[in-house]
């Protein structure tokens, strides 16, 4: 997937020149290969814990008039976001570190990376902003006293 998307990317849909093309891939391939965990734990944390509450609730209100108006929308958001809350924190709990004032940065986190996927219910979206903040957590893990659970 990640050999598709590089390539895709850069090749097919840039058309950039076939050196910087060669430099990029190989800071891509060097960047992934250090932080691989945070992107494939991020963009299935992201599904988990954000598309998949915020759909269900869009869903649930599918074809009625509160979809309809934008006060219906903000208000339809404003649930998809708790349930994204919701499954963050429940989630997050499951650790032992995190069942302390910790929670907070997980449930400050979602808010961010629930954004992308609340305002376009393009489920691609909080995945991506997911991986991100595992990409640097990952990158800049010992200088913080949250490390990605579990732990060994």
């Amino acid at each position: 997937m990640f050999g598709f998307l590089v390539s895709f990317a850069l090749a097919d849909t840039l058309g950039l020149q076939r050196d910087l093309y060669y430099g990029i891939y190989a800071a891509s391939v060097a960047v992934f290969f250090v932080a691989w965990r945070g992107v494939v734990y991020g963009l299935a944390d992201g599904l988990l814990l954000s598309v998949f509450p915020i759909l269900v609730v869009f869903a649930a209100f599918a074809g009625t008039k509160l979809r309809e108006r934008r006060a219906g929308k903000i208000a339809i958001g404003l649930a998809a976001l708790v349930a994204s809350l919701a499954m963050t924190a429940s989630y997050h709990i499951g650790y032992s570190d995190f069942r302390s004032e910790k929670v907070g940065r997980a449930l400050s986190g979602d808010v961010i990376w629930s954004t992308p996927t609340l305002l376009t219910l393009n489920p691609i979206g909080a995945p991506i902003a997911h991986a991100g903040l595992h990409v640097t957590a990952v990158l800049n893990s010992y200088e913080t006293d949250l490390f990605f659970p579990p732990h060994e």
